[in-house]
């Protein structure tokens, strides 16, 4: 699976306790920027093959266990779930944020905002795919076979993802 970690601000209420799994962000605004990260677990893609495993999941899909989240080695070869949230301090937000860019090749940023009636999670586990299934070289394995994008032959990476999450609370604005 990919391991991909997604910086985040939202001016959503927390939910739940911090460092607890039932920890998150609701519908409902708070008064403060709330910034951190989460980590998320995504299939391969049908295309690639890592340490042995072949990947199952199509350009665009975000497949979740039915009944919770994964809790074995062959469920993340199947499902996504994000498997931490933590927040944190501007200082120590934009200091991993940079160790991020210092790390990456591109020392880019993918800026996502999620559309109309979408919940934390969702919004976290969409920024996580749309930076793995949008990040394109030619040369890289997963782009290959029936599964390779039609981009020709420019590479493009997309760079971190970062998620801006507003608590739409399903209301137009």
């Amino acid at each position: 699976a990919h391991c991909i970690r997604v910086h985040f601000g939202t001016p959503r209420r927390p939910v739940g306790a911090e460092g607890q799994r039932d920890f998150g962000f609701g519908g409902e605004f708070d008064d403060a920027l709330h910034l951190g990260f989460a980590d998320v677990s995504l299939p391969l893609l049908a295309s690639e093959e890592k340490d042995g495993q072949s990947g199952v999941r199509k350009r665009g899909d975000v497949v979740l266990k039915p009944d919770g989240s994964p809790d074995s080695k062959d469920d993340t070869t199947k499902y996504a779930s994000i498997t931490t949230i933590d927040e944190h301090g501007e200082e120590e937000f934009v200091t991993s944020l940079n160790d991020a860019l210092d790390e990456s090749d591109t020392n880019a940023l993918l800026v996502f905002v999620h559309g109309y009636n979408q919940s934390f999670d969702t919004a976290v586990l969409r920024a996580a795919q749309i930076a793995v299934d949008l990040t394109f070289d030619k040369d890289d394995p997963a782009n290959v076979g029936k599964d390779k994008p039609n981009f020709g032959e420019p590479s493009y990476a997309f760079g971190r993802p970062v998620l801006f999450s507003w608590p739409n609370g399903a209301f137009l604005c």
